[in-house]
């Protein structure tokens, strides 16, 4: 008959290796929860924040307003945080004017200054706005004209070079695209999107 001290040593033999291998998931959970944690951070300092493939056109003559996104107050808090705009543009076939603007806030640029009658032409808009305090931006960007998609006529219709921004990064900042023609859809905007960025300092 096997005596008491016996049947504890053989449950302690088998509990042993068990508590061993608890011990070591324990270990690894806790790094894992330390690398969930920095990948969590660095998941903040990149974020989209608005994305659109609606198109939205013109509507006969006179501005209107295609995509558009309100940038919450206080989004941009340190100098170096940032802003990435990038928009697909259609320009109808046909030669009427056609004007694409962009605002931040009530700050408008044109971004087609050089081809002022875009007939059957794309647009690919890059831009990216850095703060430099809490009243000033810096922008800098290019935009591309091109005849049809994957031709091979593109041609840079203008560099954007901005230090005169003054938005108030503490209100409501509304980015947005406008357009003006003559007949409806003479210009449409087919995609947007709009990505944060963090000064990692």
């Amino acid at each position: 008959m096997a005596t008491l001290t016996t049947l504890v040593d053989g449950q302690l033999a088998i509990v042993a290796p068990v508590n061993a291998n608890f011990q070591a998931l324990n270990t690894d959970l806790v790094a894992a929860q330390g690398n969930i944690t920095t990948l969590t951070a660095a998941a903040g300092n990149i974020r989209m924040l608005y994305s659109s493939s609606t198109g939205v056109g013109t509507v006969g003559t006179g501005e209107d307003v295609l995509h558009t996104y309100d940038l919450p107050a206080g989004t941009l808090t340190a100098s170096g945080d940032g802003l990435v705009i990038d928009a697909f543009v259609f320009f109808n076939s046909n030669a009427n004017t056609k004007t694409l603007k962009w605002y931040l806030g009530s700050q408008a640029i044109t971004l087609n200054p050089t081809t002022t009658a875009p007939n059957n032409q794309f647009a690919v808009v890059q831009l990216r706005v850095w703060r430099q305090s809490a009243t000033a931006a810096y922008l800098a960007g290019v935009v591309h004209m091109a005849n049809w998609i994957g031709g091979t006529s593109a041609t840079t219709e203008m560099l954007v070079g901005s230090t005169s921004l003054s938005p108030t990064w503490a209100n409501v900042n509304t980015i947005k695209f406008t357009g003006e023609g003559t007949s409806n859809s003479d210009i449409i905007q087919e995609a947007t999107t709009i990505a944060f960025f963090r000064n990692p300092v």
